[in-house]
């Protein structure tokens, strides 16, 4: 019961970020999927994941994560200043990454109800793809540019 419910939830996100579009099934290429359960207290959570490693390997998927040095620098100067430092979690972040700039079908999972003969093309990444990280980091980084923010030319994972 638990499952099945965390099942839904994770649907209706995919549904809430419009995350794919319903097309027929003319023998595309697809991805297929699986679910991730995972259990945290007595809370129950499902993730749909795309078995990443089907997809072709020429696709990018670097995506940079701040270094060690540059945490530990950005702390001292932090403390130094008496900022107040925070952090959060970004709740279905590959959801929210930018729009993919390249076709990718999946085979959709049983539980959406997906009528026989169509298959899902994503709009946005969804956990497991090759480039799911690199969509999300893209978005992040679009969105720091915007705002004014510069990337450092030693660490891009870094902005000021």
């Amino acid at each position: 019961m638990f499952i099945e419910n965390a099942k839904q939830t994770e649907l209706d996100k995919l549904r809430h970020f419009n995350t794919y579009d319903e097309v027929e099934d003319h023998g595309q290429n697809t991805t297929s999927t699986r679910w991730v359960i995972t259990g945290k207290d007595s809370n129950t959570r499902a993730r749909l994941v795309a078995r990443g490693f089907e997809e072709h390997s020429l696709i990018p998927s670097d995506s940079p994560t701040i270094g060690k040095g540059d945490i530990r620098t950005f702390l001292t100067v932090a403390a130094s200043k008496r900022w107040i430092v925070k952090t959060t979690d970004m709740k279905f972040a590959f959801l929210q990454g930018n729009t993919i700039q390249r076709e990718v079908f999946i085979k959709p999972p049983y539980e959406s109800n997906t009528p026989v003969g169509f298959i899902w093309k994503l709009k946005h990444g969804i956990y497991g793809l090759k480039d799911g990280a690199r969509q999300f980091y893209m978005s992040v980084r679009d969105e720091l540019l915007k705002l004014g923010c510069s990337q450092s030319k030693m660490d891009p994972a870094m902005f000021t």
